[in-house]
């Protein structure tokens, strides 16, 4: 299977994941913040473990994991990211068809214009070309990255909604550790050779002692906390698509600043569409409540 087919089947499972996992914790998730969360770990974690649709949700957004490494170890960023952006377009997707959930055509749009980026980077995709970055480049990168997600939580201080700046957190370390999967990849592949390939044994080891898989580790258990709680306060249609676009631009970013990879004009052109169609979903207005659901789960309050 190719590098393009592994990141779609990949973005169908982190899709159908993303909203499993909303529809868990809609039904029975806790009020959590991230001021009260230490306290509020234990209660969380229990909830979690007894959570049927987050638990599937779970094991849904771990096999796109795994899909997700073996398309990073065929193709280059450039080509394998911008095609799981159609993760946000699946969640919305389910969203509206099972779960209930109402989209506004300024968010129908955001859809649209998200799948025509998705289409355009994915046509100007090339060949694999990614070389190692260079140790501190690649360090400035890593703390610079860090830096703006801590910096995103402080936009609640301007009035935007929890949901837009748990979401930006999540995006970014969650990006961080999708550009650090590609140098795991790229590591293993010059370490053992041949294709990567999980059900070759000298994969796993290289996989398991090399020093890029604690730092991913880290990254998504960081990124995970964002996004748990952003899914405690918003709507799968927003956090989605914002955490999964934001994921996705990055790495390309860090593919163009160390991976050597080059991107074209029609590279450019479907990532700007893509940012464009994720400003449209995440910057939509909340609703009045006069409107009504249409037999949805209402939206949680902010958080105080």
């Amino acid at each position: 299977m190719n590098a393009v087919l592994l990141a779609v089947v990949a973005s169908l499972f982190w899709g159908v994941g993303t909203a499993l996992q909303k529809q868990g914790m809609a039904a029975s998730f806790p009020k959590i913040t991230l001021r009260n969360l230490v306290r509020q770990l234990p209660v969380v974690l229990r909830t979690l473990l007894v959570n049927r649709a987050w638990a599937l949700g779970l094991l849904g957004m771990l096999a796109g994991m795994a899909l997700f490494g073996m398309a990073l170890g065929r193709g280059d960023i450039t080509v394998v990211q911008p095609v799981v952006c159609l993760t946000g377009v699946v969640a919305a997707g389910v969203g509206v068809g099972f779960l209930g959930e109402r989209l506004g055509r300024m968010e129908w749009t955001g859809i649209g214009l998200i799948l025509l980026g998705v289409i355009l980077v994915g046509v100007a995709g090339g060949s694999h070309t990614s070389t190692l970055p260079a140790p501190l480049p690649l360090a400035i990168f890593v703390v610079v990255v860090s830096a703006l997600a801590l910096a995103s939580l402080l936009l609640r201080r301007l009035s935007l909604s929890a949901e837009l700046t748990l979401s930006l957190a999540a995006g970014l370390i969650y990006g961080l550790a999708n550009m650090l999967g590609k140098v795991l990849t790229q590591r293993v592949l010059d370490e053992v050779g041949g294709s990567f390939d999980l059900d070759r044994l000298a994969v796993w080891q290289s996989l398991a002692t090399d020093w890029p898989i604690w730092s991913i580790l880290a990254a998504n258990v960081a990124a995970g906390v964002f996004y748990q709680t952003a899914f405690a306060n918003g709507r799968a249609a927003v956090v989605g698509p914002v955490v999964t676009i934001i994921s996705n631009i990055l790495p390309i970013l860090g593919a163009l600043a160390l991976f050597s990879e080059r991107i074209r004009p029609l590279h450019g052109l479907g990532i700007l569409v893509v940012v464009a169609g994720t400003a449209l979903l995440a910057l939509q207005p909340a609703r009045d409540d006069s409107e009504g659901t249409g037999g949805a789960l209402p939206d949680p309050a902010p958080p105080r």
